[in-house]
Parts: structure tokens; C-alpha cells; sequence
């Protein structure tokens, strides 16, 4: 099975995620004036759900492409 860990910039948590039967990537950006209100939503085939939370906007991009080019390969 394969995982991938992530630490976001501000040092609030680090996360692993499986990267076996995800069904679907989102980027997402939330309201209100945080600069820390996006998230990568990553959906599963079972209907589990994951996030990475608390992100700026130009790491939630970064992080959302490496997970597509990681699911790509």
C-alpha cells in the first residue's frame, strides 16, 4: 500500500494518506479572512474522505498537484 505524508507550512499536524482507491481529488478553498482556509479533499471509492487542512492558497495547489502526478504515474 502505498502513503504519502505531508506537514503542512505552519507546523499544525502531519498526515499520511493511502494512496490505494482514491476516486476523486478536490481543491478547496474556503470562506472567511484566514489565509489558511484551503484544503486538498481526497475522496475514496468506499465514500471515506480525507484532508489536508489550514493551507495557503499557493500550497494547497502545490500539494494537490503532487498528489495528481503521484496517481498519474
Amino acid at each position: 500500500m502505498k502513503f504519502y505524508s505531508y506537514s503542512n507550512r505552519n507546523n499544525n499536524y502531519t498526515k499520511a494518506i493511502s494512496l490505494e482507491g482514491i476516486s476523486s481529488l478536490e481543491l478547496c478553498g474556503g470562506s472567511g479572512k484566514s489565509v489558511t482556509r484551503f484544503s486538498v479533499q481526497i475522496n475514496y471509492a468506499n465514500g471515506r474522505e480525507e484532508f489536508f487542512f489550514h493551507l495557503y492558497s499557493d500550497e494547497a495547489e502545490k500539494l494537490y498537484k503532487t498528489i495528481l502526478d503521484l496517481l498519474n504515474k
